[in-house]
């Protein structure tokens, strides 16, 4: 690496020192492997479960504290579901953007 002319990099390196991974490669425990890119599902695999977290607890709290009659627990669920269904379209389009990591 140190005598190498620029261009002349072992596969999968680049950079002035070959010290940088290639394009579509990513420095994985001091070698350079091929970039796995995550798709959208497992990001929103992991945004619905941490949301589902405080469910319980919003469940539990609501029938602590709200008169038998004002709880109605389909009620409940179409606003949750709402509020779902319009997270995931915000999330999916808000994916689209493209962010620059150092």
């Amino acid at each position: 690496p140190g005598d190498m002319l620029p261009g002349q990099c072992p596969e999968k390196h680049a950079g002035l020192t070959c010290a940088q991974c290639a394009e579509n490669f990513c420095r994985a425990q001091g070698t350079c492997v091929p970039c796995v890119r995550t798709t959208g599902i497992l990001r929103l695999s992991i945004i619905v479960v941490l949301a589902a977290i405080p469910l319980p607890f919003l469940l539990h709290s609501q029938h602590q504290t709200a008169p038998t009659e004002f709880y109605n627990p389909s009620q409940m669920i179409a606003a949750l579901g709402g509020m779902g269904i319009t997270y995931m379209q915000l999330t999916g389009s808000t994916s689209r953007a493209v962010f620059k990591w150092p």
